[in-house]
């Protein structure tokens, strides 16, 4: 476990690297080494916590398994004629993709996007395997949270560095940037929060050490948080606080509801927030009419033509989507003459729409909901280190609004952070005791 464990944390600490470049060789590499760790971590874990990380995943198996199924579904050979909209149709032939007898209108595109999405599951297992550990869970969130300190500082002097490390502020780069900076906030807070209940458990002679120790956490901790929500300030920008504030929220409200749980009810009252959320996210993607999307209110500024080539293809989307990864590919019809703007999606889940289909857009909103409801049930009944999956509520809050609001969700860090911070609360949802018990 050593070397997975190394190797995890190595792979977040090169975050900034691949912030910075993007390209498809090292989307290759973090396949390679997710596919490593998944090993390693499965052979090296202890039979108990195995046992219980894989009863926890299998409740979720079958809607985690959906979205790839569904890839393959768009890459398998139809037996009857494609039925893509006629001018994606067109696309394929023009673009000199394959298209007949497919969903999807670029085969490439589509089987990169299963393997993509194969490497976060593949991360998602190993960070929860490899977070059992109650030391190893409390490293990894101290390594997220530093290396977010880190992109802070990158952000806040973002324009005076060299050009190979600066970046559009409105690229995806930038944008992902923003949302690592975001989760290190809230991850910030959750080591403040953890060091403080940590208290509950110092005894014996070694009380000034464990004393020192959470010192030293609250400390990084609050300077952590002081680094990420001043660069985000200096942005200028009110999508990214209002992000902050909304994980912050779901954080405070799950630690306050664990402490009342003798009082109140803390499962009726998030399960209703959680209805609520559900009910918002369906009603969100439906609002796309002619001439009026929804989805587009949400998303981040970009060019006006931009923006008419994204309501363009919203209006033509099916319920079956064009095919996993082929955004970009659509946009080079849809795109104005003469445009010289990036044709990049204005958020993650009009990319989702696009190219997933509405079915399996309201499918990824429902296990987003799925996961965060089962994360908050394992914090409401854990004990002192309920912070961990407190925290991981939080990032999925932030996460979600992010979908909506942003295009870095689908982003090669982003796949990586959330698939840490998601596998960490999982993992935590059951103190070790209890699991031999």
């Amino acid at each position: 476990m050593p070397i997975a464990f190394g190797t995890f944390t190595a792979l977040i600490a090169a975050s900034p690297v691949l912030l910075i470049n993007m390209g498809p060789a090292n989307w290759a590499v973090v396949q390679l080494i997710a596919a490593l760790l998944l090993v390693l971590s499965i052979f090296r874990s202890f039979p108990t916590d195995l046992a219980l990380i894989g009863d926890t995943l299998f409740r979720l198996g079958f809607l985690i398994a959906l979205p790839g199924l569904w890839i393959l579904v768009q890459l398998l050979p139809l037996p009857l004629a494609s039925p893509l909209h006629s001018i994606w149709t067109s696309t394929a032939a023009a673009l000199g993709t394959v298209s007949s007898g497919h969903l999807t209108v670029d085969v490439v595109e589509t089987f990169a996007s299963l393997l993509a999405y194969a490497t976060w599951v593949a991360l998602l297992i190993s960070a929860a395997i490899i977070t059992a550990d109650r030391h190893r869970a409390e490293l990894t969130i101290l390594v997220l949270a530093g290396v977010a300190s880190l992109c802070g500082i990158i952000l806040a002097l973002n324009g005076r560095l060299p050009p190979w490390a600066s970046f559009a502020a409105r690229s995806v780069e930038g944008q992902a940037f923003k949302l690592i900076v975001t989760l290190g906030s809230i991850l910030a807070i959750a080591v403040i929060a953890g060091a403080i209940e940590s208290r509950e458990s110092v005894v014996g002679s070694d009380n000034a050490q464990k004393g020192n120790r959470r010192l030293a956490n609250i400390v990084f901790g609050l300077v952590t948080f002081l680094i990420c929500t001043v660069s985000l300030v200096l942005q200028l920008e009110k999508r990214p606080l209002i992000g902050l504030l909304l994980g912050v929220f779901a954080f405070a409200l799950t630690l306050l509801l664990r402490r009342m749980k003798p009082i109140v009810q803390p499962r009726a009252w998030m399960m209703a927030i959680f209805a609520s959320a559900a009910i918002f996210l369906i009603v969100a993607q439906g609002l796309e009419k002619a001439g009026a999307s929804g989805l587009l209110t949400f998303a981040v500024s970009l060019p006006p033509d931009v923006s008419r080539m994204s309501q363009r293809m919203l209006q033509d989307a099916t319920w079956l989507g064009s095919g996993a990864g082929t955004f970009d590919t659509l946009a080079r019809v849809y795109q104005e003459a003469g445009s010289t703007a990036l044709a990049q999606a204005p958020s993650s889940m009009i990319k989702l729409v696009v190219e997933w289909g509405k079915a399996a857009a309201t499918l990824a909103n429902i296990l987003a909901i799925a996961l965060a409801a089962m994360i908050y049930r394992g914090a409401i009944s854990r004990g002192r280190d309920s912070a961990y999956p407190a925290a991981a509520i939080g990032c999925i809050v932030v996460l979600g609004f992010e979908a909506y609001s942003g295009a870095a969700l689908v982003s090669l860090p982003i796949c990586l952070w959330s698939a840490a911070v998601i596998g960490l609360g999982v993992a935590q949802m059951t103190s070790r005791s209890a699991r031999n018990a």
